[in-house]
């Protein structure tokens, strides 16, 4: 056993730029009062670790940031661990999927075909989820004419490839540890570059079909079910995204005849949505989320 205090006079006593982040991590893993949520960390960090190689980002924060997601999430579910290792830019870069783009971005930008990095779409279902093969609910490998059935083939790893794709780093902002062989901030979660961004379809696993197959059409929702309780608006910003509509957008934007949601000053929604302020003049303050609390 090696004593808190120990590890640090270690570390300490070396000059290598990887000692300060073991020296924290092992003040804080072997001497912190959480150990269950410690040793839980450490678990899941050997699930999903990055290697540290020569040359590879020598700097402290942004290492100890990445393993504070493990226990953060310690004792939450693995779905919100997998989300965050996955916009974290040293997995992004550590699995190359950061700056990956879609097809059609590349032809538009220079007209040439790249297919987007396939390496973290492979890593994530081989490695970090479903496995090679489909198992039984007792762990062992379900077999057809005797083999292991696959959970995924090779057109899916392509498939999901492109859904890993448009993940850029954030600019660099103050109050961090500077990284100025990096040009950007990797403490921050990854954004997603809509211009990058494949937006077609991807193959869904489970079926022969694709990922949102079973969500629910809008004709098969019940009448109005966008004022019934429970139902959330989220403001977008001051653009009606003329780009999601079909036809030329331009012309959409600039078209005074084209259709416009327009609530009535009266009703209850435009209350909600707008929420207009006696004190501003009767000008909206307009709330990033509203959620109905009950059917309008």
């Amino acid at each position: 056993f090696v004593s808190p205090v120990q590890c640090t006079t270690l570390y300490s006593m070396s000059t290598s730029h990887r000692h300060p982040r073991h020296t924290v991590w092992a003040h804080l893993a072997l001497g912190a009062p959480d150990q269950l949520r410690q040793r839980a960390a450490w678990a899941l960090h050997q699930i999903l670790p990055i290697a540290v190689i020569e040359g590879f980002s020598p700097e402290t924060e942004i290492w100890t940031s990445y393993y504070d997601i493990f226990v953060r999430n310690a004792f939450g579910n693995y779905r919100d661990v997998l989300r965050e290792v996955s916009y974290n830019n040293l997995m992004g870069e550590w699995l190359s999927f950061v700056g990956n783009t879609a097809v059609q971005a590349g032809i538009d930008r220079d007209g040439r075909v790249v297919y987007p990095d396939e390496n973290y779409a492979r890593e994530v279902m081989q490695l970090f989820s479903v496995g090679l093969f489909q198992l039984n609910m007792d762990g062992t490998k379900k077999l057809e004419n005797g083999e292991p059935i696959p959970t995924y083939t090779n057109d899916d790893v392509m498939s999901y490839s492109r859904a890993w794709t448009g993940f850029s780093a954030n600019i660099y902002r103050g109050n961090n540890e500077p990284d100025g062989n990096f040009g950007g901030l990797r403490n921050d979660p990854m954004w997603i570059d809509s211009t990058k961004r494949d937006v077609f379809p991807k193959s869904d696993l489970t079926s022969n079909g694709y990922v949102g197959d079973f969500y629910p059409l809008c004709s098969d929702l019940p009448p109005h079910h966008h004022l019934r309780e429970g139902a959330t608006y989220r403001l977008l910003g001051a653009s009606s995204a003329p780009q999601l509509h079909s036809g030329d957008g331009a012309s959409w934007e600039n078209n005074p005849e084209s259709p416009r949601l327009a609530l009535d000053v009266s009703s209850p929604l435009y209350e909600l949505l707008c929420a207009p302020n006696a004190n501003n003049g009767g000008g909206g303050t307009y709330p990033a989320k509203v959620g109905l609390g009950s059917t309008l």
